[in-house]
């Protein structure tokens, strides 16, 4: 697939958010990571929290708490031990 072609190309650098696809993008990019022949030792991998959605629609939660969660969330779905670069998804001015 394209991270495959990607890290072939020598691509080592991958951005995501956990609202893309409601966390179908880090899935497939834990996944296609996790199943690339190609090393991953120098691959860095920037996520985006703070885009959610609720009974009253999409709404942005910066909280510590909503922080701690789409962390967790996040690793599982990277299918990573650690993040290497975390920023907040389209924060107020």
């Amino acid at each position: 697939g394209a991270v495959h072609r990607a890290l072939a190309l020598g691509a080592t650098f991958f951005d995501t958010a956990d609202s893309y696809g409601a966390g179908q993008a880090e899935e497939w990019l834990g996944r296609a990571l996790r199943s690339s022949a190609q090393p991953k030792d120098n691959v860095v991998i920037c996520t985006k929290f703070g885009n959610r959605h609720g009974e009253q629609g999409p709404f942005q939660d910066f909280s510590a708490t909503y922080l701690n969660a789409a962390v967790e969330a996040s690793l599982r779905r990277l299918q990573r031990e650690r993040l290497d670069v975390l920023l907040l998804h389209s924060p107020p001015d």
